[in-house]
């Protein structure tokens, strides 16, 4: 349908609002660009020139832009460009950031071994969660807000990584896996407290979240994508270069 184009160097990531209208990507060259996704045009460019940028996504109403840099956690106002808050409590790069469900909190992930929560009006840091190995990485609300993962990764020393689970209430952690895979990704089922794990052989398991119990587990060496609004998944491997469908 469109071309989107416009960045001077390699585009990192892209991510798209909650409701489809608007499209972001995130480049090398230390922007990023917000695209009408119905017109195929730019509409604003958000500048960073002090560091690299390292993720970038939209805020739950798509009026902010939250990205984790390597000085810290940059929050911008989506239609006007403006830079409205430059968060640096992180003693190391920032590696991941992203919004709650409903938009009030941030959680940051970092080299320094720590995740930040933060209150999104005020730039107010709520919460430090220290972890054990190198970094700490991929950080995720739970589809209601009730949980957060992050997974604590390790290289160099087994190169394996630990998944923990918190509540939000009281910031319990109420799971914790590890794995050899050192850059494994869980995720939350979008529907459910679940999350799945990966575990060395690849295959995926389903765990209830809070009391950890295994639910079930597929076999199969690939991702997994969720049809929206529905509770089917599809998993995709260059390995078999085979596409299926699970219930």
């Amino acid at each position: 349908l469109h071309k989107l184009t416009g960045h001077s160097k390699n585009i990192m990531s892209v991510a798209f609002s909650l409701d489809g209208k608007l499209a972001l990507t995130l480049s090398v060259d230390k922007t990023i660009r917000i695209y009408d996704v119905h017109l195929g045009i730019v509409i604003q460019v958000l500048n960073n020139y002090d560091d690299r940028l390292n993720s970038a996504v939209f805020s739950p109403d798509s009026k902010l832009v939250l990205a984790a840099g390597d000085s810290g956690v940059l929050i911008w106002d989506a239609l006007s460009g403006k830079l409205l808050k430059k968060i640096e409590e992180h003693l190391s790069r920032v590696n991941s950031a992203v919004f709650s469900p409903d938009g009030k909190y941030i959680a940051s992930t970092s080299y320094d071994k720590t995740t930040r929560i933060y209150d999104v009006s005020t730039g107010r840091s709520l919460k430090i969660i220290n972890g054990e190995k190198t970094f700490m990485d991929n950080p995720e609300f739970s589809h209601d807000g009730k949980f957060i993962m992050i997974v604590d990764r390790d290289f160099g020393n087994g190169d394996s990584s630990i998944v923990r689970i918190y509540e939000t209430s009281s910031w319990k952690q109420v799971f914790k896996s590890q794995t050899s895979l050192s850059m494994s990704i869980p995720m939350f089922t979008p529907f459910e407290n679940m999350v799945i794990t990966i575990d060395d052989a690849y295959n995926k398991t389903f765990h209830e979240i809070p009391s950890g119990k295994k639910i079930t587990v597929v076999e199969v060496f690939g991702s997994l994508l969720f049809i929206p609004d529905q509770k089917y998944m599809l998993s995709y491997s260059g390995y078999d270069s085979k596409i299926r469908f699970y219930d």
